[in-house]
């Protein structure tokens, strides 16, 4: 409300000052984004001058639509504000950015930008609550800002607020014929009870207006608006509830508190769904929004809540279950429910009467009315109010296998118009897992969302460019063995009489081929797996591992690596922080800003082996080989190595965090684990076999670290398999696999029950089950496999070939199950006794074929 009456202000002295603004609001998700901010004020300056647009056209057809509103557009979008403010035009502009605390995504980058921009002497101002990271954020800034406190200033406020009361009961006079006693009793109560709030005395102003309230009715109703917000909103609450329509109240309430932005007024018809059916047109139901106690308001069609604050109150538990009476999962249910019930009865196929199946996407003109404007947010949102309802709709599973076996593809079609392929590939991702929580009877209906994933994300680039295909040359392309192919080829390629004959039995593995623009020299995923990270000589590139898209390109400066260098590149846990390291050194950069922060050298006798970050991200920890060999710690945002742990000697080979003071470092016989708080070594583990060459794999959830070490043997070379205990110090022989070559890789992944083996010089990854040595799967690469990195869940592999390029692969296999609790004690071996006595459960596996060695899993409690 200050900064609106700022704004206007400024425009009134348009000689003087400029105004650029943007409010941001937290509900809406066009609203609440750094990205989202930039493009309102760039927007607004275009406006102001659009001779300026065709000097930014080259840079904005560079990008597509979904890059240049993604992380990786920001310093695009940066640049291009900085761009426009330059040209003399703007000589006088102020920035106006209101409510920044309602910015929920890249606020830290957002407050660097203003940082940027005061440094270049440009006005900005900034409202915001008295939030202690905002306010740190803003105080750092370059040059010398002026800051207001409103809890300081509330005289100034309270006169300001007394201006704006006067104003509206002037209006409420004039529309209601107010008596001056009345008209003098209305500004006195409102005056006495606002407590210098703004929104408290709109909003009894509001109802005051809304109501045909007679002359002498005026001073009871006065009664009914209690002073202060929650008070007031307690009495809205009530007056919802005693309505004779407080089903449809409750309803509309309750999709404005959970649909993730805000809907239009026909997006609201289809998600009320049987309630929608009582509503001709959109203007009755708008009018229906208006009477829901004042918490919501219709804005360019948009249904908001009045105030951040409004939705608060009511997400409140002792709120919540008066709107949501079966709870906010139930809420979430009905969605989804509607959402698949509506669209199918919504889609068809060619939905916009496009004239050719390969009509391009940027030539494809959308009706009037628009017929996907009322399931424009079903057709985004549907799955992820799947994944809100909590495990509740076990019943209703088989109206989704309907929707994927009748309306997928005018679904495809339909997110592809809507310019969203790479939404609903987000979306899917996560769904079969969420399936298979829900009800062990669903493997038909996990297998068709699966082969529903690989259709979008193999074909996505052709559908983003000619969504017809879909019906065309996408089903007619697909694997023999896809689902849905067979599903739904039949239906409409009717009319092609000679099919092409694809050899293709199943998809191919390798969902997607990215890379650099020269050769990769190391990848890394990120603790969640949800980020890659991948670097070359030149260029550091940051990846959505989940859809391939290249999020951030971060340029080297010439001459930072030789072309023969291989490079090590490592992820803090949070993915906000990318590690390069070579022999001497190691630079930290800002995964989300591109900024280089942090140099650290290593010793000049020894060379960097690995560097691992703790789990907090505080620290990095990183290993030397050579005549200096130790482990450096180093505080990440001071740049100060504040301890040496000394290894006796011993090379240090790979460097692992348990958590944010235990670290685990690997030499050539043994273990070690480190308090890096006090530099003691609490544990030590021997081994006879030699370490060198493998990495430690630690099971988080359970405490266990396994490292995987080669024996020789005369007759044939094997991989051998040792378990530690990290808290106990107990190990013992799990499993040996038989190797080819002693250049191969085998990697052992416990927690998805599988083994795989990597041979070099060769385009293969074998696939094996860990409980019975079977090979599950042969997987073809793009290229002789040089790097590799595994997610934490298993489920996809980078790869890095000798011809530079990187492939992304799905290994998800769901033979894996978890293994019975239950003890074979036949098997065990007597030197093992001891230990049994204090282990819970066991599990044994046995040999097939002679590779695999009988041998003890140990579960711990």
């Amino acid at each position: 409300m200050l900064l609106c009456g700022i704004v206007d202000e400024l425009q009134k002295q348009k000689s003087a000052y400029q105004p650029i603004y943007f409010f941001c609001q937290a509900t809406d998700s066009n609203l609440n984004t750094a990205s989202a901010v930039l493009r309102g004020i760039l927007y607004l300056m275009l406006k102001k001058n659009s001779q300026l647009v065709k000097n930014l056209r080259e840079t904005h057809d560079y990008h597509d639509r979904p890059l240049f509103e993604s992380i990786n557009g920001w310093d695009t979008l940066c640049d291009m504000v900085v761009s426009v403010l330059a040209d003399e035009s703007f000589h006088n502009a102020v920035i106006v950015i209101d409510a920044l605390d309602e910015c929920t995504t890249g606020v830290d980058e957002l407050i660097d930008f203003i940082h940027r921009l005061s440094a270049k002497a440009i006005m900005i101002i900034v409202s915001s609550r008295n939030w202690p990271k905002i306010e740190r954020g803003i105080t750092a800034a370059p040059q010398q800002a002026a800051h207001v406190s409103l809890e300081l200033n509330e005289h100034s406020i309270s006169t300001a607020v007394v201006a704006f009361i006067d104003h509206k009961v002037n209006q409420l006079a004039q529309k209601h014929e107010y008596s001056a006693i009345t008209r003098d009793l209305v500004y006195e109560t409102l005056v006495q009870n606002s407590n210098s709030t703004f929104l408290w005395a709109a909003l009894v102003c509001q109802q005051l207006a809304d109501n045909q309230i007679n002359d002498w009715e005026v001073k009871s109703k006065l009664h009914e608006f209690p002073p202060g917000l929650d008070v007031l909103y307690a009495r809205m609450l009530e007056q919802v509830l005693s309505s004779t329509d407080v089903d449809l109240f409750r309803r509309i309430l309750a999709v404005a508190l959970v649909v993730f932005r805000p809907v239009d007024i026909a997006e609201l018809k289809f998600l009320l769904g049987p309630l929608g059916t009582l509503f001709d047109d959109t203007r009755s139901l708008k009018k229906a929004v208006q009477q829901c106690g004042s918490f919501l308001t219709v804005r360019n069609n948009a249904v908001y809540f009045v105030h951040q604050s409004a939705k608060d109150f009511l997400l409140e538990n002792a709120s919540l279950t008066k709107v949501m009476i079966e709870g906010i999962h139930h809420e979430h249910s009905l969605l989804w429910m509607n959402s698949l019930k509506g669209m199918s009865r919504t889609l068809r196929h060619n939905i916009y009467n496009l004239e050719a199946p390969g009509i391009s996407l940027d030539d494809a003109q959308s009706p009037n009315p628009d017929p996907l404007a009322s399931v424009h947010y079903s057709c985004i949102h549907w799955i992820d109010h799947f994944y809100m309802t909590g495990g509740h709709i076990q019943p209703e599973v088989n109206l989704m296998k309907d929707f994927f076996a009748k309306s997928f593809l005018h679904w495809a079609e339909a997110i592809c118009l809507l310019r969203s392929v790479h939404e609903g590939i987000r979306s899917m991702i996560r769904l079969p897992d969420s399936i298979r929580t829900l009800t062990a009877e669903s493997s038909d209906l996990i297998a068709l969302v699966e082969d529903a994933l690989r259709f979008l994300q193999q074909n996505r680039e052709l559908i983003e460019k000619a969504p017809l295909q879909i019906y065309c040359s996408v089903l007619l392309f697909s694997p023999q063995k896809s689902l849905i192919r067979r599903i739904y080829l039949p239906e409409v390629q009717y009319w092609i009489q000679n099919k092409p004959l694809v050899r293709e039995e199943e998809w191919n593995t390798q969902i997607q081929v990215i890379g650099h623009h020269e050769n990769c020299k190391g990848l890394d995923f990120s603790p969640d797996g949800s980020t890659l990270a991948s670097v070359s000589c030149h260029e550091i590139k940051i990846w959505d591992a989940s859809r391939g898209r290249c999020l951030r390109t971060i340029t080297l400066p010439d001459g930072s690596y030789r072309s023969h260098e291989t490079k090590k590149v490592a992820l803090s846990v949070d993915g906000s922080v990318v590690a390069i390291i070579d022999e001497k050194k190691c630079v930290l950069w800002n995964a989300k800003t591109g900024r280089c922060f942090q140099t650290f050298q290593g010793d000049l006798a020894g060379k960097i082996s690995s560097v691992a970050f703790s789990q907090d991200g505080h620290t990095l920890a990183m290993g030397l080989i050579g005549a200096s060999s130790s482990i450096m710690l180093w505080n990440i945002e001071t740049g100060v190595c504040f301890r040496t742990l000394c290894s006796h000697r011993l090379d240090v080979h790979e460097l692992v965090f348990l958590d944010d003071h235990l670290l685990v470092s690997r030499h050539q016989n043994s273990i070690n684990i480190w308090n890096t708080e006090t530099g003691e070594r609490p544990r030590q583990m021997e081994t006879d076999f030699n370490l060198q060459r493998r990495p430690i794999m630690y099971e988080y959830e359970v405490h266990r670290i396994i490292p995987v070490s080669w024996r020789y043997k005369i007759t044939s070379e094997t991989a051998q398999v040792e378990l530690w205990e990290t808290f106990t110090e107990l190990y013992m022989f799990v499993t040996e696999y038989a190797l080819e070559k002693s250049s191969e890789e085998l990697s052992i992944y416990p927690r998805n029950g599988m083994a795989m083996r990597t041979p070099k010089f060769r385009r293969r990854i074998e696939l094996f089950d860990l409980k019975t040595s079977e090979m599950l799967k042969k997987m073809k690469t793009s290229g002789r496999i040089l790097h590799q990195a595994l997610s934490f869940d298993a489920k996809q592999l980078a790869i890095v070939s000798y011809e530079g390029v990187i492939g992304r692969l799905e290994l998800s296999l769901h033979r894996y199950q978890q293994y019975e609790r239950k003890s074979d004690r036949n098997t065990t071996q007597s030197r093992f006794s001891a230990l049994l006595k204090a282990l819970t459960s066991v599990y044994t596996f046995k040999t097939k074929g002679g590779h695999l060695r009988s041998g003890l899993w140990v579960s711990y409690h």
